[in-house]
C-alpha cells in the first residue's frame, strides 16, 4: 500500500479506544459493581483485621469511598471544567477508570498487609492508589479539554473525596496529623506533577520537531472524532497543506427524451475522514446534480490521500465549477462508442471503453484487495494511453475488495500490463450507438454508521450493439469480497450477463463505528441485507427503458485548491508514533519516581 494510506490507518488505529465506552447507565452499573468488589476486598483484607470498626460499618465506609467519590466526581468535574468534549458519559467513564486504578492498588495494599503485616506499607499503598487515580484523571482532562488550572482541580475531585472516607476509617489509629497531611499532599502532588510534565514534554517535542502544537491538534482531532466539529482540525490541516490544480472529468449523457445523466470523476481523494476535507464530496455532488434534474454518478479516480482536500469549504468551489460546466453546452457531441471490453490478466480485471477521444478504464483485483492505486501506477497508465493515441485516460479504481492480502509492486505492474492489453483490444472494436439508463437510491444520514454514504447506490446499465453491462456504485469505503461474489451470483440468476460493483471510497463513513477500522465495509453485517436489497432493486430498474444517448467528454481544471499533499499525513503518523514512544519512556521514569518516593516517605 502507498505510505499515505498506511499513515491514515495508523492515525485511525491510535484512536479506536474512543469508541469502547459502554452507555452511561452501563458505566454506572460498572461503578456500583466495582465499588462492591473493591470495597469488599479492601474491607476484609485490611480494615477488618485492623479492627477499626465493625465489619458492616467498615464495608459501608469503604464502599462509599469508591462509589460516592466516583459519582460525585462526575458532576463536580462537569461543573468545574465545563468540558466541550467530555460529555457526562465520558466523565462517568473517567470516574470508572479512576476507581479502577485506585481499587487495584488498594487490593495490593490489602495483600501487603495480609502477607507481610506491614501496616505502614499498606496504608502508604492506599494513598498511592489515590495518586494514580489523580494522575490518570489529569492526563485525560488536560489533553482533551486543555484548561490547565481547571483540569488540576477537576482531577483532584475523585481522589480527595476518596481520601476523606479513607481518613475517617483510620482516624483512631493515632497517626500524626502533620505527617498524614504531608503524605497526602506529596502523593497527590507528585503524581499530578509527573502527568503535567509528561504532557508538557511531549508538546515541546512536537513543536520543536514537527512545528505544531500537539495538544491543540489532539483536541481538534477529538472535537471532530467525537463531536463532528471540523473547523479547528481543518484550520490546522490547511496551514500545512499544499496548493494544487485539480482536474475533474465529466461525461454527460443526453437521451432522446431529454433525460440528463453524468459521470463525475474528480482527481480528488474523498478523505481523510468523516466530514473533514473532501470526505463528503461524492454525496454532495450527487445531491447538487439531482437538484438540477441530472442523475449523477461519482467514481473514484485512481488517487490516494495526498489528494484529499484540506478543508470542506473547497467542496463548494468544486461543486460550483461542475455545475457551471454542465450549464454550458459542449462543443463536441458524440453518438457512438465502443462496447465495454472486459480483459482479465492474472489477478487483474479491466473494463475499457473508448468515448470519443478518451479511454475510460475501470480496474479491479477483486476478490483480492483493490484499495487506492498508487500515483505512479496512474502516471504509467496515462503515459501508455498517450502512446496509443488517446487524448485523455480516465482511470477509475473500482475500490471494491478489502481482503487480507496487500498488493505489492509486482501486482501493480500486472495492473499496468492488463490495462495496456485492454487498450490494444478496445482499439480494434467497432463504435456503435450507445443505450443507457441509470437508477439511483439516495440513502439517509443515519446509514453512515452502517457504512453507506448519503450518495446511496447507483446502477448503470449500458448497451452497445449486443453487449450489455451493468455497474453498481455504492457510496461507501470498499466492500467485503464475499459480498461482491454473492451479489454478482444473485444478479446472474436474474439474467444479468455482465456486472461489476464499485465504491466511491467516501470517507464520510469513517470514524463512526467500534471496529478496528472505525468504519463498516459494504457487505458487512450492519448493511448486508439492505445493500443487497437496494443493489438488486436499482440494477433491475436500470435495465428497463434503456434509451439511446449522445454524450460529451470534458475536463475542467480548478486552480488554487488546497490539498493535504504527500507529507502531512506521514508526518502526523510519525509524530503520533514517536510521541507515544517518548511518552512511554517518560511515564515509566516519572511515575516510578513518584511511586518509590511516595512509598519511602510513608514507610520510613
Amino acid at each position: 500500500m502507498v505510505r499515505s494510506l498506511e499513515a491514515t490507518e495508523e492515525i485511525s488505529a491510535r484512536y479506536k479506544f474512543l469508541f469502547t465506552l459502554p452507555s452511561y447507565r452501563g458505566i454506572i452499573y460498572l461503578i456500583i459493581i466495582l465499588s462492591l468488589l473493591f470495597g469488599g476486598l479492601t474491607t476484609y483484607g485490611l480494615f477488618v483485621p485492623l479492627n477499626v470498626a465493625s465489619p458492616l460499618n467498615s464495608f459501608l465506609a469503604t464502599y462509599f469511598m469508591y462509589f460516592f467519590s466516583a459519582i460525585a466526581a462526575i458532576f463536580l468535574t462537569n461543573r468545574i471544567v465545563e468540558p466541550k468534549i467530555l460529555t457526562m458519559r465520558r466523565l462517568a467513564g473517567l470516574s470508572l477508570f479512576g476507581l479502577l486504578y485506585a481499587g487495584m492498588l488498594h487490593v495490593t495494599a490489602s495483600s501487603i498487609f495480609l502477607i507481610f503485616r506491614n501496616l505502614r506499607a499498606s496504608l502508604t499503598t492506599m494513598l498511592i492508589g489515590f495518586g494514580a487515580s489523580c494522575a490518570i484523571r489529569y492526563l485525560v482532562l488536560r489533553s482533551m479539554e486543555g484548561r490547565r488550572g481547571r483540569s488540576i482541580i477537576g482531577a483532584l475531585t475523585q481522589p480527595v473525596i476518596g481520601i476523606f472516607f479513607y481518613e475517617l476509617m483510620i482516624r483512631d489509629m493515632q497517626i500524626p496529623l502533620e505527617m498524614e497531611i504531608l503524605r497526602v499532599f506529596y502523593v497527590l502532588g507528585s503524581f499530578t506533577i509527573v502527568s503535567w510534565f509528561l504532557l508538557e514534554a511531549i508538546d515541546v517535542y512536537l513543536k520543536k520537531t514537527y512545528g505544531f502544537d500537539g495538544l491543540k491538534f489532539f483536541q481538534a482531532f477529538l472535537k471532530n472524532w467525537l463531536l463532528g466539529e471540523a473547523e479547528d482540525l481543518e484550520k490546522m490541516l490547511y496551514e500545512r497543506s499544499e496548493e494544487d490544480d485539480v482536474e475533474i472529468y465529466i461525461v454527460e449523457f443526453l437521451s432522446k427524451n431529454n433525460k440528463r445523466y453524468a459521470f463525475i470523476i474528480p482527481k480528488i481523494h474523498f478523505g481523510p475522514f468523516r466530514n473533514v476535507g473532501s470526505s463528503e464530496l461524492p454525496a454532495k455532488i450527487i445531491k447538487r446534480l439531482r437538484e438540477r434534474g441530472i442523475i449523477g454518478v461519482v467514481f473514484h479516480y485512481a488517487t490516494t490521500h495526498e489528494k484529499d482536500l484540506a478543508t470542506s469549504k473547497d467542496n463548494e468551489k468544486i461543486l460550483e465549477e461542475i455545475i457551471r460546466e454542465l450549464e454550458n453546452k459542449s462543443k463536441k457531441i458524440y453518438d457512438k462508442a465502443t462496447p465495454i471490453l472486459e480483459n482479465k490478466h492474472g489477478n487483474t480485471r479491466v473494463y475499457c471503453q473508448i468515448l470519443g477521444e478518451t479511454a475510460l478504464i475501470i480496474v479491479t483485483r477483486a476478490p483480492r484487495t483493490t484499495d487506492d492505486l498508487p500515483i505512479w501506477v496512474e502516471k504509467a497508465i496515462t503515459a501508455k494511453a498517450q502512446e496509443k493515441g488517446f487524448k485523455e485516460a480516465i482511470l477509475i479504481d473500482a475500490h471494491n475488495s478489502l481482503n487480507v492480502d496487500k498488493p505489492g509492486e509486482e501486482d501493480f505492474l500486472e495492473v499496468i500490463k492488463s490495462v495496456e492489453k485492454a487498450f490494444d483490444k478496445t482499439l480494434k472494436l467497432k463504435r456503435e450507438s450507445l443505450f443507457l439508463n441509470i437508477s439511483q437510491i439516495i440513502t439517509s444520514k443515519k446509514m453512515l454508521r452502517m457504512g453507506l454514504g448519503e450518495g446511496g447506490i447507483s446502477s448503470i446499465t449500458i448497451r452497445i450493439g449486443s453487449d450489455e453491462k451493468t455497474f453498481i456504485v455504492f457510496d461507501g469505503n470498499n466492500m467485503l469480497p464475499e459480498f461482491r461474489e454473492e451479489l454478482l451470483k444473485r444478479l446472474e440468476m436474474k439474467g444479468f450477463k455482465s456486472c461489476e460493483l464499485l465504491t466511491t471510497d467516501t470517507h464520510s463513513v469513517n470514524a463512526l463505528t467500534t471496529n478496528m477500522r472505525g468504519y463498516s465495509l459494504i457487505g458487512e453485517k450492519e448493511n448486508y441485507e439492505i445493500a443487497l436489497e437496494y443493489a438488486e432493486k436499482t440494477a433491475m430498474e436500470s435495465k428497463r427503458e434503456l434509451a439511446k444517448v449522445n454524450y460529451s467528454v470534458r475536463k475542467i481544471v480548478i486552480r488554487g485548491v488546497r490539498v493535504l499533499g504527500k507529507s502531512i499525513l506521514d508526518e502526523l503518523a510519525k509524530a503520533i508514533n514517536t510521541s507515544l514512544k517518548r511518552a512511554k519512556k517518560y511515564a515509566i521514569v516519572g511515575y516510578s519516581i513518584a511511586f518509590i518516593s511516595s512509598f519511602l516517605l510513608g514507610v520510613i
